[in-house]
């Protein structure tokens, strides 16, 4: 499928740089961050392509891809696993986050889509030699991972942002289906995750009715999660209410998550508490036990009334996805015991 660049970096640097393959037009998006891209999809059913050139707008201006892109740089992790959960097998090129590149998560089969892809550095500063080593037709990646490396980006390859990379990860996903030309199958991937949210949570409503949910950290400093926050959002897509402290205030959709400390515990109670933890057998666990102890050995944890639960950080908040939101669907499926309605069951 594609094989690492084995020239050296100075001269695949050179020939990136001549070959003036940048379309970016500098002009600020005025639309929605995932902007719009001028289509004209295909006939050929739910495997309908979008026809190229596309011009997608974005974050930082508008790009014009001339062909669909077979060398893909993504540099923010939420867009590596866009491209993978698209299906799609063009990744060239990745930066890693949390000394973490491919997502512990996926599949035997997901990987094999990643499978000749490199390591270009951490996501706060990726190297662009390595970038322009590889001679990519696509770069992907937010102003939030990626401010200070538009330009010289959009230089080597036709670059497309978004702004963030959390609160929008629906957003960003259609954007990715976009310049890779599967917007249609970018919905279907997240039309299929909300419907099986929906069919989760009349299963627990009929059997438990509506239980409310608070969803906190407690280290490295504790947050409770709001209902615009990734998990708040697939929580909200379920339907279980969220307690009023969780609750975005509607002119500050962005602000995700609210500070508590050791001596406001009480605040995060609800019917049913679930409590972001590293997995047990991890390299982090034992420094994250040490941290939260003198919380969870305290009176006020003791004296909450909600049942508590861990669920595994990378799925809940560290890897923002639509390959995270299936198996954070899995677990809350589980914790009530419902079917988890998945395709292969």
């Amino acid at each position: 499928m594609k094989n690492p660049v084995q020239a050296t970096l100075a001269v695949a640097l050179t020939v990136s740089l001549l070959a003036g393959c940048s379309t970016d037009s500098g002009e600020e998006a005025t639309g929605p961050e995932a902007g719009n891209a001028t289509t004209a999809a295909s006939d050929t059913g739910s495997e309908a392509q979008t026809a190229f050139p596309v011009t997608i707008e974005h974050f930082r201006g508008t790009t014009t891809l001339e062909k669909k892109p077979e060398r893909v740089v993504v540099l923010d992790n939420s867009y590596l696993e866009n491209v993978i959960a698209l299906g799609d097998d063009s990744v060239v090129g990745y930066a890693s986050f949390n000394g973490s590149g491919i997502p512990p998560y996926v599949t035997e089969e997901q990987k094999k889509l990643v499978a000749d892809a490199v390591d270009v550095g951490d996501v706060k500063e990726p190297s662009l030699e390595m970038v322009a080593a590889l001679q990519p037709d696509l770069i992907l990646s937010s102003d939030y991972r990626s401010k200070d490396f538009y330009d010289q980006l959009s230089e080597i390859a036709p670059t497309v942002y978004s702004e963030k990379a959390g609160t929008t990860w629906r957003e960003n996903l259609i954007l990715t289906g976009k310049a890779l030309g599967m917007e249609e199958r970018a919905h279907e991937v997240l039309d299929g995750i909300v419907d099986r949210a929906h069919a989760i949570g009349e299963d627990i409503e009929a059997k438990e009715g509506r239980p409310t949910v608070s969803i906190v950290r407690l280290a490295p400093n504790m947050r409770m999660f709001r209902d615009t926050s990734f998990p708040g959002s697939l929580i909200a897509d379920v339907g279980l209410p969220r307690p009023e402290n969780q609750i975005a205030p509607k002119d500050a959709p962005e602000e995700i998550f609210t500070d508590c400390s050791a001596e406001t515990v009480g605040d995060i109670d609800a019917d049913l508490i679930l409590y972001m933890a590293p997995e047990e057998d991890s390299d982090r666990y034992p420094a994250w036990k040490e941290e939260v102890a003198p919380v969870m050995e305290g009176s006020l944890w003791a004296n909450l009334r909600g049942e508590k639960k861990p669920v595994w950080d990378r799925v809940w908040y560290m890897n923002v996805s639509p390959l995270a939101a299936p198996l954070l669907l899995d677990d809350v499926a589980e914790m009530f015991d419902v079917d988890n309605h998945r395709d292969d069951n």
